[in-house]
């Protein structure tokens, strides 16, 4: 379990944020997120792309640094592999392909420093929160990406995260 603390501590949002502020003081986000594994976790696990909603609630007004308290829902995918093996070890001829995931929820609350003024306004962040971290396999017929002949969910753990992190938010709406 420490080594998925170690990888949520080190979690955060990457590269854009774009706030879509529905009134005075009242953002919704939608972010890219990036995930990098540590320690222990690097060696079993590639670094994770996804994305997040999130929506906060500002403090500070007219200053050029506001306060953003929220919360964000987050989606990450640290790994996919897919390889060919026969149906069954009696059945060689046929091949299916077999499908692996590995995944990430998080849900957090946020604090966020951004400032005010500009096209690109630059953060930082903290958040904590509860992260469910899964892996499933599937496999499916070769030559048809349909509904999987067989799903099984290998592992899930619930477990608790904190991570720092920075960006950079683009608005696109402004009401007054």
């Amino acid at each position: 379990m420490k080594h998925f603390i170690l990888l949520f501590a080190c979690i955060f949002t990457l590269f854009l944020m774009i706030s879509l502020p529905a009134e005075a003081n009242h953002f919704v986000g939608i972010n890219l997120t990036g995930g990098f594994p540590q320690k222990d976790f690097k060696n079993n696990a590639d670094k994770g792309w996804g994305g997040s909603v999130g929506y906060a609630y500002g403090f500070g007004g007219d200053l050029p640094v506001n306060l953003l308290i929220g919360g964000d829902f987050s989606f990450l995918i640290y790994g996919h592999e897919t390889f060919t093996k026969p149906f069954s070890n009696t059945i060689k001829r046929v091949k299916v392909d077999v499908e692996t995931t590995n995944q990430i929820l998080l849900f957090d609350l946020t604090s966020r420093f951004v400032f005010t003024t500009g096209f690109v306004r630059p953060y930082i962040e903290w958040r904590g929160g509860l992260s469910y971290l899964y892996t499933d396999s599937k496999i499916k017929d070769q030559f048809n990406s349909g509904e999987p002949i067989a799903s099984t969910e290998n592992f899930s753990d619930l477990t608790l995260n904190s991570a720092i992190g920075g960006g950079f938010s683009i608005p696109v709406f402004h009401s007054e």
